[in-house]
């Protein structure tokens, strides 16, 4: 377990300078105007705090 969430700590820390094409589906199950897929790289901050889903990271990320 300690393995993977230091994976996705780095993950999110290093999305904004990384070309990864990753999408994620951010604020599920809620009502903010910002849920639904965009690019990984353009994703706020905020978004880690609410349910959220990453595709497709094993076509791109050994570890998974």
């Amino acid at each position: 377990m300690t393995e993977a969430r230091a994976f996705v700590d780095e993950i999110w820390s290093t999305r904004e300078t990384s070309r990864s094409p990753l999408t994620i589906d951010a604020y599920l199950g809620t009502d903010d105007p910002r849920s639904g897929r965009r690019r990984f790289s353009e994703v706020p901050n905020d978004a880690r705090e609410f349910v959220y889903k990453l595709n497709d990271a094993y076509l791109v990320h050994e570890f998974i």
